[in-house]
C-alpha cells in the first residue's frame, strides 16, 4: 500500500489516494517521516532492524541445510537398504524374507 501511495502521491495527492484506499493519511505520513529519519522509529522497529541481518543469515543457513538434506535423502535410503541387506546376510536371510517364527 505504501509503495502504491508513493507512486501516485505526486499526481493525485496523499489525501486522495488514502481516501480511495481507506487509509488514514496520518499513518502514511508517519511512515514517510520514519523513512526519512530513523530516530523516529519505535524501539521495537529499531530492534527489529538490528536483528534483521542475523535472522536473514540464519534463514540462509537453514535453506542450505534443507537443500543438503533433500539431496542426501536418496543416498540415506540407499545406505539403509545396504545395511538391511548386510544384516540379513549375516543372519543367513535374504532381504524381504520373513524370519522364522518360533513357537
Amino acid at each position: 500500500m505504501r509503495a502504491f501511495i508513493d507512486q501516485y502521491r505526486h499526481t493525485h495527492g496523499v489525501e486522495s489516494v488514502c481516501k480511495v484506499l481507506q487509509i488514514a493519511p496520518s499513518g502514511y505520513r508517519r511512515y514517510a517521516a520514519q523513512q526519512r529519519d530513523a530516530t523516529r522509529l519505535s524501539c521495537r522497529a529499531k530492534r527489529d532492524a538490528e536483528l534483521a541481518p542475523h535472522i536473514e543469515r540464519k534463514r540462509s543457513i537453514n535453506r542450505v541445510s534443507c537443500a543438503v538434506q533433500g539431496q542426501l535423502a536418496p543416498l540415506r535410503a540407499q545406505v539403509m537398504q545396504g545395511l538391511a541387506q548386510q544384516t540379513a546376510r549375516q543372519h543367513g536371510m535374504q532381504v524381504g524374507q520373513q524370519p522364522p517364527v518360533s513357537d
